[in-house]
């Protein structure tokens, strides 16, 4: 139900805003752009290679109207910076799998970190998640050192061969999965403190 979902979510340092779109377009161009981009498709080549304003619009839309999914817009100083959500939402079983999405243009400026905290106090302490996932392809080096020495994530895995690139049809990337238990949060929560210097 999507209203279990906030419109907003508080950012911890104040520099960003977290909101869900509904039916606010202003932002599909940007999003478009975020899921077509190079740099953000060299891990993601499950991710479309081609997106325009109405394909954008279409993905908000079925978004929203779904219950297992709750995709925030990331915005620093106003200007459209990626997604942060959660999906795939298993209230029985009080699981879900979280993501992120950030423009190349504000990668490297600890915005991840903000936006994984966010998502992280929104599962844990907002939904009452018992369990949060990640996924990312095993060669995202950059990736999978924040889940490792930052959050202090577990590695549960590699899925070999999980994700198609949609660009090459011979082509699949192995998938490297980390989760976060609700027991674990309140370490991994002073963690992510420690490094945005909170």
């Amino acid at each position: 139900m999507a209203s279990r979902f906030p419109k907003t979510l508080t950012s911890p340092t104040g520099r960003c805003t977290f909101t869900l779109p509904e039916d606010d377009s202003s932002d599909d161009h940007h999003v478009a752009r975020l899921r077509t981009h190079p740099a953000v498709r060299q891990h993601l080549p499950q991710l479309v290679a081609s997106m325009d304003v109405e394909d954008a619009a279409r993905l908000r839309e079925a978004r929203h109207a779904d219950p297992a999914y709750a995709d925030y817009h990331i915005h620093v100083g106003g200007n459209f910076a990626g997604n942060a959500g959660i999906k795939k939402v298993d209230w029985l079983h009080k699981s879900a799998e979280g993501g992120i999405l950030i423009l190349p243009e504000f990668q490297g400026k600890g915005l991840a970190t903000e936006a994984f905290y966010a998502v992280l106090t929104f599962g844990f302490e907002e939904l009452k998640l018992n369990r949060i996932c990640f996924e990312t392809a095993s060669e995202n080096a950059q990736m999978r050192g924040w889940f490792d020495k930052v959050a202090g994530a577990t590695l549960e895995g590699i899925l070999r061969g999980c994700w198609g690139d949609v660009l090459d049809s011979d082509r699949f990337v192995d998938v490297a999965t980390y989760s976060i238990l609700k027991k674990e949060w309140p370490d991994v929560k002073k963690r992510l403190q420690v490094k945005m210097k909170l």
